[in-house]
């Protein structure tokens, strides 16, 4: 699908909309996740989508879209739940009963503000699970990645679970792998082995120098 130019105040509002007048900040910062992961939406919505489901964040067969469809026509918002996996559960039980209308034909752009909502509720339920800052530079860059092979859905995980261990925020994993100087402080020693435990933990089967090669090919800028 061709990304449409989309106005960032439609996804504000819409953001606005779900959240209810009482959480401004909350609406306002999903709106601005969204926005800045619109240039790879549909990557990151499927690496996210994948991770998600991995971790039992969403059920196997929920769409990150049909979630984002839910948040704007469910009468719950999120101040009605004490995490964002409680909110999209009641989303998922919502769309199953039939009370979500799925089928309204909807533009290339309103499926693209969907779809950035969407994503971004279930990257807050992952980072949620983690303990993690979100960092949409993070999911922009592990989106691209995904999508050329150079990671999967349970190195991802594993990767944020060490991430979570070693106090390693993700823009700094961003950061490693866009080759760009890390200016936090983290050391970079840190973020290596971070990556490289993730590595080894979803893939135990794999020799050390296969797991090297996994690391390097992820470092290379196409």
């Amino acid at each position: 699908m061709t990304i449409p130019q989309i106005n960032i105040g439609d996804i504000v509002s819409s953001a606005l909309s779900i959240l209810g007048e009482n959480l401004p900040k909350w609406a306002i910062a999903i709106g601005e996740i969204s926005t800045k992961i619109l240039p790879h939406i549909e990557k990151v919505s499927i690496i996210a989508q994948a991770v998600a489901s991995l971790i039992g964040i969403l059920k196997p067969d929920s769409k990150v879209e049909n979630i984002g469809i839910a948040t704007q026509e469910a009468e719950k918002k999120p101040a009605d739940f004490n995490s964002t996996k409680e909110y999209i559960e009641y989303l998922e039980n919502e769309i199953s009963s039939g009370r979500i209308n799925l089928n309204t034909t909807r533009t290339d752009g309103q499926k693209i503000v969907n779809l950035a909502i969407g994503a971004t509720l279930v990257i807050k339920g992952i980072d949620e699970k983690y303990n993690l800052q979100t960092s949409p530079e993070f999911w922009n860059t592990i989106g691209m990645k995904s999508s050329e092979g150079k990671i999967n859905a349970s190195e991802v995980g594993c990767m944020l679970e060490n991430a979570k261990k070693n106090n390693v925020d993700q823009s700094d994993i961003a950061m490693y792998l866009n080759r760009s100087e890390i200016t936090s402080g983290t050391q970079i020693a840190d973020i290596s082995k971070t990556i490289d435990s993730g590595f080894k933990e979803a893939n135990p089967n794999l020799s050390d120098s296969d797991i090297s090669a996994r690391f390097n090919e992820l470092l290379k800028q196409n």
